[in-house]
């Protein structure tokens, strides 16, 4: 591929695995990979078969639907409803396809395709599914203490067009205060939605 960070994860990849009895077989499965999707889901299927379809799909999904937007591991966890050593388990086995910035995750923008999307946000449905269930942990947070959840939460009930809950969310003085100062903008096109509803 020409691609650099294909070859990081190999070598990763190549560590994980640790048997030396069964490496060329371990190497020549990566490399029958026709193309960088084949490559990934080969990833992705090795994630799911040693720390469960479920934590992986609902970690990578919960991420890549805040759209760069981070996380603690500690809010994750608690969105998607593991505990921390599994989600430790994983995030060390995956640690290329995460960013970590300020002590805060999200999904490594240097994720060349859309894996994510293709393998498991198969539909809008399951999108709003990972979008409500963030808004739920949220409702549970002193969102006004925290920054970033403001915008977290606004951004996601605008996504799931939940325009009255929004309403009401904008509505409160020091929300609206916070938001305007993290992105004028977006708290505009709230507005601006909601004005036209």
């Amino acid at each position: 591929t020409g691609n650099p960070k294909i070859l990081r994860i190999l070598l990763d990849e190549l560590v994980i695995y640790g048997s030396y009895e069964g490496l060329d077989n371990f190497i020549d499965y990566y490399l029958s990979a026709i193309d960088e999707q084949t490559f990934y889901n080969y990833l992705f299927d090795r994630y799911e078969n040693d720390y469960g379809k479920a934590l992986v799909t609902d970690a990578v999904s919960v991420l890549k639907i805040l759209e760069g937007d981070c996380l603690s591991e500690d809010e994750l966890v608690g969105i998607i409803g593991t505990n921390l050593y599994n989600w430790a388990c994983f995030f060390s086995a995956a640690k290329n396809q995460f960013e970590v910035v300020d002590g805060l995750i999200r999904m490594s923008f240097r994720l060349e395709n859309d894996i994510i999307k293709e393998r498991y946000i198969l539909d809008n449905e399951t999108g709003l599914r990972y979008r409500r269930q963030i808004v739920d942990y949220l409702k549970t947070k002193d969102f006004l203490q925290v920054d970033r959840y403001c915008k977290i939460m606004a951004r996601q009930l605008y996504k799931i067009d939940d325009k009255r809950t929004l309403y009401q969310f904008l509505c409160q003085l020091p929300v609206y205060r916070l938001l305007r100062k993290i992105n004028k903008s977006e708290l505009g096109t709230y507005w601006y939605d909601l004005y036209w509803d």
